[in-house]
């Protein structure tokens, strides 16, 4: 699934949505083994962990280079899984068949992701990245729901151009849970 987005804006307020599916595919093998009554299996595994959100974020611009920022969001993600087991006879090898069974796979997840963030960003931009100025952010983020955990961030970067098409960039950050 491809996530899709939109934003727009009314008076100085920005506002944007989201909402998006994306499956994750994984394959493991567990090789032949005797089971005991003259035969051998092995298995093909099969995950599938599908991630599902929906979120809305808010921007409120003080002045060109302060603002805050405000998201909220709701994130499911789900999980399946099975193993296609092939049957050989033990002595010959000789391929007997093989079926789909059932293999254990995690609960559901779901989540409610918050946050809020002060942003004040003087940078220039050249033509592919900012030229000088300084941007920092300070945000706390949380997520609650079947997991609890706060994500504290203050990320601060500056750019100074000493020569022209020279830039040169230095960022502090910091990132918890």
């Amino acid at each position: 699934g491809r996530p899709c987005a939109r934003s727009g804006f009314a008076e100085r307020l920005r506002w944007g949505g989201a909402i998006g599916q994306i499956p994750y595919v994984s394959i493991g093998y567990v090789p032949l083994s005797d089971n005991g009554d003259g035969t051998s299996s092995q298995f093909l595994i099969r995950k599938w962990e599908i991630n599902r959100e929906i979120a809305g974020r808010v921007a409120y611009p003080f002045t060109r280079a302060d603002r805050l920022e405000a998201s909220l969001g709701y994130r499911h993600i789900s999980y399946v899984a099975d193993a296609i087991e092939e049957v050989y006879d033990s002595g010959s090898l000789q391929y007997l068949g093989s079926r789909i069974v059932d293999y254990p796979a995690p609960s559901s997840i779901e989540m409610y992701p918050a946050g809020i963030a002060f942003v004040h960003d003087t940078s220039v931009w050249g033509g592919a990245s900012p030229a000088f100025g300084t941007r920092y952010r300070v945000e706390l983020g949380g997520v609650t729901g079947d997991l609890d955990f706060y994500t504290p961030l203050v990320d601060f970067r500056h750019y100074i151009l000493p020569i022209p098409y020279l830039t040169l960039a230095g960022r502090f950050m910091h990132y918890g849970r």
